[in-house]
């Protein structure tokens, strides 16, 4: 799919700014959350794209590794890559929730944020699942339930398993192999599209904020967006690490 194009972040800068302007616009005509504009065009606009982003990231993430594992004559590499795929998937997974964490406890960025309530947090704590509760959930009772629920773990071992049965079924395969690479593209494609929609959604989202909430919300979004972005910086860093080991280059895989 490549990187994303440099015209995309251009106009998101662009739509961030001009969402904001329309924004103000809005509250100078008393037009908040209960008007037209906001309710049935900015508010409807901003769900779509949301779901949107949920519902190709299921998918893109599925037919990649299925076609990559179907696509390994060696059994033995297959078996290893596997249990690295999903041992790497849970570490930057778990690294991730701490970073977060630990980031949201040190900047508080909801702090002063009117939109989100008190109650939205109840007390702050969270139960991070056990070693052992990964380990044995790994395995869904039910094919189709990871894919609804969005369990990326357990769509990962589904992928894993069903590209070994492409593999051990040889040539017979071959029809499967090929819709599975058809549909990889097909998501592909999709997700290209998608982003490609960015600068859109970030005009409705910023004017839908700012004529909801006013200009005072601006500065604690910027307290939440560089939190978010001090988060960002710190798991480039730990991919960096990560890839140190295998002799690979940074800079390619951030490209």
């Amino acid at each position: 799919m490549g990187a994303v194009p440099q015209r995309t972040v251009i106009l998101t800068g662009l739509g961030f700014g001009a969402g904001i302007l329309l924004g103000l616009a809005f509250q100078l005509l008393g037009w908040g959350q209960d008007s037209l504009a906001v309710s049935y065009l900015l508010a409807p606009l901003i769900t779509v794209y949301l779901n949107a982003l949920k519902f190709i990231a299921i998918p893109v993430t599925f037919f990649s590794i299925l076609v990559a594992v179907a696509a390994m004559a060696d059994l033995k590499t297959l078996g290893r890559i596997g249990g690295l795929v999903l041992l790497l998937f849970s570490f930057t997974g778990f690294s991730a929730i701490g970073i977060g964490y630990g980031l949201f406890q040190l900047f508080r960025p909801a702090d002063g944020f009117s939109l989100i309530q008190a109650e939205a947090y109840g007390n702050g704590d969270f139960a991070a699942p056990t070693l052992l509760e990964t380990v044995t959930g790994l395995v869904p009772d039910n094919i189709l339930a990871p894919f609804i629920q969005g369990n990326m773990l357990q769509i990962i071992f589904i992928a894993l398993l069903l590209g070994l049965g492409l593999n051990l079924l040889g040539e017979k395969a071959g029809l499967l192999r090929r819709l599975a690479n058809e549909c990889y593209s097909l998501f592909l494609r999709l997700t290209a599209l998608f982003i490609s929609l960015a600068p859109l959604a970030t005009f409705a989202a910023m004017a839908r904020l700012v004529a909801v909430t006013g200009m005072a919300t601006l500065l604690p979004l910027a307290k939440l967006l560089a939190t978010v972005s001090c988060g960002m910086l710190c798991m480039l860093l730990l991919y960096s690490l990560m890839l140190l080991p295998a002799r690979l280059n940074p800079l390619a895989f951030y490209r």
